[in-house]
């Protein structure tokens, strides 16, 4: 007798198998694992493939109904507890109970690439866990990179609480604050660079105090038609002095 099937709009039989279409076993199990399977619960067989020493994949084979919610696998209708076809086909010609007697199989499977395939040995996951190569390539860990944000949605201050009270409670005066100045007022005046230097440090951090203060970055006025000669070497270069003319020559233009 030559069985055949045939595609069919509806299942007649209830979907009790499941086909795992991979050769590796780790795919199975990860496969199993995402669907929430319980091996326990199900029967597994190995299918084979046309190419020799190749598995086509895995086939579960469940109690009841396969579950709802299977992936990218396959289901398989069951009849008579015996033979499984893919869903939404059917068989011809028709069987009965009787004509499974000759046949030495626990279940029987249409494979998708040819004929019926016999399913007796279930699969030993145990001896497949426990067979596994252990691997010997030594695994390196690379170092904490540097994350850099792209939002910052809070920030921490660190401040001396002694400190800051203190200020607090007895603030720094006027005259207080200009009686300690970090720099000489008299070689800031007399073109001092390095209290220059000072100078231009301390207005950076108190900006309000150079008001206070009064004191020209030109300490030699010579925007406001002096006659100093103050090197801005720091700043660029030197401003080189017009001999050809003079300020009192500008001024009379």
């Amino acid at each position: 007798m030559e069985l055949k099937i045939k595609p069919f709009p509806k299942n007649h039989y209830p979907k009790r198998g499941l086909l795992i279409r991979s050769d590796s076993p780790l795919a199975w199990l990860r496969e199993i694992e995402s669907l929430g399977i319980d091996l326990n619960t199900v029967q597994s067989f190995a299918i084979p493939s046309l190419e020799p020493n190749i598995l086509y994949g895995c086939f579960l084979v469940f109690g009841d109904h396969a579950p709802a919610e299977i992936g990218k696998n396959s289901y398989f209708q069951c009849f008579d507890q015996k033979l499984f076809i893919p869903e939404n086909t059917d068989f011809y010609p028709k069987i009965n109970s009787e004509d499974w007697k000759n046949i030495d199989a626990k279940y029987i499977i249409m494979h998708p690439d040819f004929g019926l395939v016999k399913l007796n040995e279930a699969i030993d996951w145990v001896s497949i866990v426990a067979e596994s190569p252990k691997t010997e390539s030594k695994l390196k860990k690379p170092s904490n990179g540097v994350f850099i944000p792209q939002k910052i949605r809070s920030f921490k201050v660190d401040m001396n609480d002694d400190e800051l009270l203190e200020q607090l409670l007895a603030p720094v005066t006027d005259e207080e604050w200009m009686i300690n100045l970090p720099f000489d007022l008299d070689k800031l005046k007399a073109g001092d660079e390095a209290e220059i230097l000072k100078y231009i440090e301390y207005i950076t951090k108190y900006p309000e105090r150079a008001v206070y203060l009064g004191i020209p970055l030109d300490i030699h006025a010579t925007s406001r038609g002096g006659f100093g000669n103050f090197d801005w070497g720091m700043f660029g270069d030197p401003i080189a002095q017009d001999t050809d003319n003079p300020p009192e020559a500008k001024a009379l233009h």
